[in-house]
């Protein structure tokens, strides 16, 4: 098909097509910023994995992270018993998070301490 038998459609067929694509914009584009509320606009599965990845530290060692029923790494090991996404993703993020970050910036915590309970009084 070129250009110029495309252009030269019935107006029925112009008229169904842009009722379609304006109909699909609607749903795209309709209540964009308000579906999720008051998630900050994430997808469920985001937000998951955003929840998950502020519970996991890294260990204190190498043995505390190969010891799976342990490892402060794994989710299953917090709140979050089913948890069904690889390990790597997470592994890799935290570790980049808390390399790139200054250390005057990153919570306190020592080996075998759970994250900072939000809300938590002092």
């Amino acid at each position: 098909m070129n250009v110029k038998s495309f252009f030269q459609r019935s107006a029925g067929q112009t008229v169904a097509l842009l009722a379609i694509l304006l109909l699909g914009a609607y749903f795209r584009f309709g209540g964009l910023f308000m579906w999720d509320e008051p998630s900050f606009r994430l997808h469920p599965d985001e937000r998951f994995l955003t929840e998950v990845a502020t519970q996991i530290r890294l260990p204190g060692s190498i043995t505390e992270y190969l010891d799976t029923a342990n490892s402060p790494l794994n989710p299953r090991n917090g709140n979050y018993k089913f948890f069904v996404y690889g390990m790597v993703p997470h592994e890799l993020t935290r570790l980049t998070a808390v390399l790139i970050t200054p250390p005057e910036r990153l919570p306190a915590m020592n080996p075998g301490e759970g994250p900072p309970k939000p809300n938590a009084e002092k």
